[in-house]
């Protein structure tokens, strides 16, 4: 009597571990970077209705519940991360008494530009780019310029110096503009960016929206 009774215990733990529990079909570890609408995802099981919370100010679930089976977990994050280093949000899976706890990493990689709003006014008859920035990322940082204004500008360093992104590290005023000649104001984007880390392409830490009017036209 006692081994069928143990038996029998056996065998409903066993059922309720797959009726009620959560499993995880991904990584309980996902990396994002430190700029916002970052997206992360978890493939999860449950056997019944679920909840899903995160107390992290910078990270948001875009789901928050769902009926039970297969389902997706989509986190997305809603703050940049400033403060230079790494940090940790958990995301916690609720289903029949069961708790998955899943973890979310901002990586700490940051370069903004020093100006607020994101908007830079360029004389019309052009100059040189009084435009600052801050990163913890120099060797690994990258410029990028619209089309739309990659054509008006300058480099004035020496060509020697402008393998380099070092040199560029807290100004853009090695950058000058032509004069604008046209009749229209002209607009463009500068973006700081970096490779990403597993994938092909790259990730925009800021942007800057840049403002040229045409100069006054000759009487």
């Amino acid at each position: 009597l006692l081994l069928l009774l143990s038996s029998l215990l056996l065998l409903t733990g066993c059922l309720k571990d797959e009726v009620g529990g959560i499993r995880v079909s991904t990584d309980t570890s996902v990396d994002v970077h430190s700029v916002t609408r970052q997206v992360g995802f978890f493939l999860f099981h449950t056997g019944g209705p679920w909840t899903a919370t995160c107390s992290a100010p910078w990270l948001k679930v875009v789901k928050e519940s769902g009926p039970g089976g297969t389902d997706t977990l989509y986190v997305v994050t809603t703050q940049k991360n400033l403060t230079g280093t790494d940090r940790m949000a958990q995301v916690v899976i609720r289903s029949d008494g069961y708790d998955e706890v899943l973890n979310v990493k901002q990586t700490g990689e940051y370069a903004v530009f020093d100006i607020d709003p994101k908007t830079y006014t360029v004389p019309a008859e052009g100059g040189l780019m009084d435009v600052k920035f801050k990163t913890n990322v120099p060797d690994s940082l990258q410029l990028y310029v619209s089309s739309s204004f990659g054509d008006r500008l300058e480099d004035l360093r020496e060509k020697e110096s402008a393998r380099t992104r070092k040199e560029a590290e807290g100004s853009l005023n090695w950058l000058q503009v032509v004069p604008n000649a046209t009749k229209d104001t002209l607009k463009g984007f500068f973006l700081l960016a970096i490779s990403h880390r597993k994938y092909a392409g790259r990730v925009d830490l800021d942007s800057l929206l840049i403002i040229q009017p045409p100069l006054p036209a000759s009487e």
